[in-house]
């Protein structure tokens, strides 16, 4: 241990004061558009000449979930509320424009979301945060206050507690979506920002025992929370010389993409899989399985089944990922490597040493069995061709049917912010 710091008593301390103001500005959809009918949810912000900081942005989301046939609102003990991570089972497509380019889109958000939620976030983000973006982790399988723990503390959040019954309002994090907001930590300038979030039916956010009346979300408001900056005046100057000498900004990020399929019933499972190449190389791979959640509230579409897959693996131009193949036995609670692989994702995807997961070994098996695949390692030749990438599992008996594959592909994106002297422009 070093103790001389404590000796230094003249040492001088740095206030930082780059930023004289840091806001947040609401910005709501488009005059003229539905919430509650499918379609496109348009956000946008025109104001060019301004300083954003995308990485801290947020949705407002508030409504009221209520009985499908009449609107009216559930009884206290009637069970049913939104599943976990609901908000997002709302749409089907979230994209992120700047200036007329995509900069991400997102297939299938509810599920994308909790597949990468389930890897990211801590044990204790329930108690804390979590509630506030309606991220509450189930217990079991059931649509019951006594053993479900996760559907309790949503039901009474949601419908129970609130006057009148089922009324909400949730913050939903940039970064929980987007691997851009999570990863790129920088002011934007001269840009024009879109977002577009595409509404579909009710049923996947909906979760909710056989004896209870159907039900609907029914949102009054959607909004995008986006901070403005205002440097100090010698950051400022610095940052309009940046703009006016034409420079390239380097943008780094990890891009998420999420499609599904239909799993045969068969043993045997192969899915070529749709995904960019070269630079924006896939590093993780995330897969699922559910049967018959999609379109029904007496089942949860937050939870995954396992259905006793053996094995699961990637293949990269005919490069298995992982090499080492390995037969997994739900039944038999033979799922150590498997298992492994989900503790191993907070400390190589963020860096955080000792991280520790927080599905436990016996909820992994009930409740959220997902295949985490590291293919960052690559050789040469597979960084700068073109990449095949296909999905391959077996399983010890045929799937049942009406059973999706979930898969959540993790690639590097590269790209520039280029200025022409006087605004910013994306470039590839």
């Amino acid at each position: 241990m070093n103790d001389e710091h404590i000796l230094r008593i003249k040492e001088s301390f740095d206030t930082d004061e780059s930023i004289r103001r840091y806001e947040y500005l609401e910005y709501q959809p488009i005059t003229g558009t539905s919430l509650n009918t499918t379609g496109e949810v348009r956000v946008i912000i025109e104001s060019q000449d301004e300083f954003f900081h995308p990485s801290q942005a947020y949705l407002l989301l508030e409504g009221q979930l209520v009985k499908s046939a009449d609107g009216s609102v559930y009884a206290n003990e009637d069970k049913v509320t939104l599943v976990n991570n609901g908000l997002m089972f709302l749409f089907s497509n979230i994209r992120y424009e700047l200036s007329g380019h995509e900069i991400e889109s997102v297939n299938y958000p509810g599920h994308a979301t909790t597949m990468k939620g389930l890897l990211k976030y801590s044990e204790d983000y329930a108690a804390s945060q979590g509630l506030n973006h309606c991220w509450v982790k189930p217990s079991s399988d059931i649509a019951d206050q006594v053993t479900n723990e996760g559907f309790k503390l949503r039901q009474s959040y949601i419908v129970k507690d609130p006057n009148p019954n089922g009324s909400f309002s949730f913050v939903i994090p940039l970064k929980h979506t987007f691997g851009f907001a999570e990863d790129y930590d920088k002011v934007t300038y001269g840009l024009r920002h879109v977002l577009t979030l595409v509404r579909q039916a009710n049923d996947d956010s909906i979760f909710r025992a056989g004896t209870v009346a159907p039900g609907k979300v029914e949102l009054s408001k959607i909004a995008l929370h986006k901070p403005r900056v205002l440097p100090n005046d010698q950051e400022r100057l610095s940052l309009v010389k940046t703009i006016e000498s034409r420079s390239n900004v380097a943008v780094g990020f990890r891009m998420h993409q999420c499609d599904t399929i239909t799993v045969p019933r068969s043993t045997t499972f192969s899915w070529r899989l749709t995904v960019r190449t070269s630079p924006e190389n896939p590093r993780w791979v995330v897969v699922g399985f559910q049967t018959d959640r999609v379109g029904n509230q007496t089942k949860n579409t937050a939870v995954f089944d396992n259905w006793k897959a053996k094995r699961v693996w990637i293949e990269l131009n005919g490069n298995p990922y992982p090499s080492l193949e390995y037969n997994t036995d739900f039944e038999k609670h033979h799922i150590g490597r498997l298992y492994n692989a989900i503790s191993e994702f907070l400390p190589n995807y963020y860096g955080i040493e000792n991280a520790q997961s927080n599905i436990s070994a016996v909820d992994f098996i009930k409740l959220f069995p997902l295949h985490v695949i590291n293919v960052s390692k690559q050789p040469e030749r597979i960084k700068h061709g073109v990449m095949d990438m296909t999905l391959r599992a077996v399983f010890q008996s045929a799937v049942p049917e009406k059973t999706q594959a979930y898969a959540l592909v993790i690639s590097d994106r590269i790209l520039s912010f280029h200025s022409d002297g006087s605004k910013m422009t994306v470039a590839y």
